[in-house]
């Protein structure tokens, strides 16, 4: 895999957050910029990470869909990228010549500077972010320290159902999806669950009975 070099930082979003939750990208970019960290943005030149077509088996256009971000990120000048995205996060990593950092990694060392905040949340570990990057106890220490009660969904974190909008599942069997979410939110045991996915956010507020559903952006600020 070719190096990229550069000096720029990029901030980049990734599908769902750009074209769906324009909140949470807002609120990402104005946690970076608190935190004093300069970085740059794609904006329309954005493409996507190509995970999608990897898992769905389709290789080639993987590789062409790496080889034309590589260029893109080339031209931009770009050493590195901070994502909020797992699968972002997880799909640079492992498969781009770039390095790349998790959204919560820059929080935790930057945790000091957020405001104190109180209340009893749940967590909620997703698929990607836990399973496949190993992120668990981040997003906790980044929530208790500044001043909420955590609760967790499940003794063991590595066990915590999907939320039922991976794999492909809610395109393919939006009932079935929707009842997976229904069984994780019926396990919920506060009033409110935060969690670091803008997949799974997505999915689990659109089928909230009644529980308040983060994304963990929004409790930060």
């Amino acid at each position: 895999m070719a190096s990229i070099f550069g000096g720029n930082v990029l901030y980049y979003p990734g599908c769902v957050t750009k074209f769906f939750l324009k909140d949470v990208q807002d609120a990402y970019e104005s946690l970076l910029t608190k935190f004093g960290i300069k970085f740059i943005k794609l904006k329309e030149g954005e493409k996507c990470c190509g995970l999608e077509a990897f898992e769905a088996g389709y290789k080639d256009d993987f590789n062409d869909i790496v080889a034309k971000n590589e260029d893109i990120f080339r031209a931009k000048g770009v050493s590195s990228i901070i994502t909020n995205c797992p699968r972002c996060h997880y799909t640079f990593k492992n498969n781009y010549g770039i390095p790349t950092e998790h959204i919560i990694s820059v929080i935790l060392k930057n945790v000091k500077k957020l405001e104190r905040k109180s209340g009893t949340l749940t967590y909620y570990d997703t698929c990607t972010l836990g399973r496949k990057c190993g992120i668990y106890n981040e997003p906790r220490e980044i929530l208790k320290a500044v001043g909420y009660n955590v609760v967790d969904l499940h003794d063991c974190k590595e066990k915590t159902l999907c939320c039922g909008a991976g794999g492909g599942l809610k395109r393919n069997s939006p009932r079935v999806a929707e009842k997976v979410a229904q069984i994780v939110l019926s396990q919920v045991k506060t009033n409110a669950l935060v969690t670091s996915d803008p997949l799974c956010y997505q999915h689990l507020k659109e089928n909230s009975n009644g529980i308040k559903v983060y994304e963990l952006s929004e409790v930060l600020l």
